[in-house]
């Protein structure tokens, strides 16, 4: 029975010891597959960084020459590329500054024209200002001229009706003819003609002498 027991022991021994084993050969290998895959990834990734470095430079410089193998041929073409957009890229920015200049040059032309505009209409309204002063001085001074003439008109006239009433007077002495009737006909003293004037020297002298007292 001992014999028996000893054997089943040994033989559970020897299976764990296998099972131990064998797990231990497992995880040998696949640490080992692990590391040979990590190997081939970062050698790969490795290999892209160092393949887009490569790019970069190549965009930066401005393209590269056409080598024998297809990548190289590829970086070659996408370098044209790059270079052709930074091209067009260079001849954009070039046609917004000439447009912007343009642009800034026909706002300053346009603000010159309103400044002259400002300027000759200054200078019109200085002109209008000086004719109506003018026009003002003018006027006040042809206002003074008809006050004056009309003054003269009204003296005039009150020694022309003294003088009609000489000529009344006058007449009236020398045709014994009332003075009121005389008066009555002043309007038209010229009517009768010269016969007064002629009546004598000394009724001519009389006017001559009334004439310079009323003038």
């Amino acid at each position: 029975m001992s014999q028996i027991l000893s054997e089943v022991s040994h033989r559970c021994r020897f299976m764990i010891n296998s099972t131990l084993r064998r797990g231990t050969h497992l995880v040998l290998s696949f640490s080992v597959v692990f590391l040979y895959w990590f190997y081939v990834f970062s050698r790969k990734a490795f290999k892209s960084r160092y393949n887009s470095k490569y790019l970069l430079r190549m965009t930066l410089s401005g393209g590269a020459s056409s080598g024998s193998s297809h990548g190289t041929r590829s970086l070659g073409s996408e370098g044209d590329m790059v270079h052709r957009m930074e091209l067009r890229r260079k001849r954009r920015m070039e046609s917004n500054r000439e447009s912007a200049k343009r642009s800034r040059q026909r706002k300053q032309q346009h603000l010159d024209d309103l400044n002259s505009q400002v300027d000759k209409l200054r200078t019109t309204k200085q002109q209008l200002m000086v004719a109506l002063n003018m026009t003002s001085q003018n006027y006040a001074a042809a206002a003074a001229q008809n006050s004056v003439l009309r003054t003269q008109m009204m003296e005039l006239q009150s020694r022309l009706c003294a003088l009609r009433e000489i000529i009344c007077h006058m007449y009236a002495t020398t045709t014994n003819v009332h003075p009121a009737t005389v008066m009555g006909g002043a309007a038209t003293y010229h009517t009768f003609g010269e016969s007064a004037w002629n009546s004598g020297s000394c009724s001519r002298q009389m006017v001559d002498h009334l004439l310079h007292q009323c003038f």
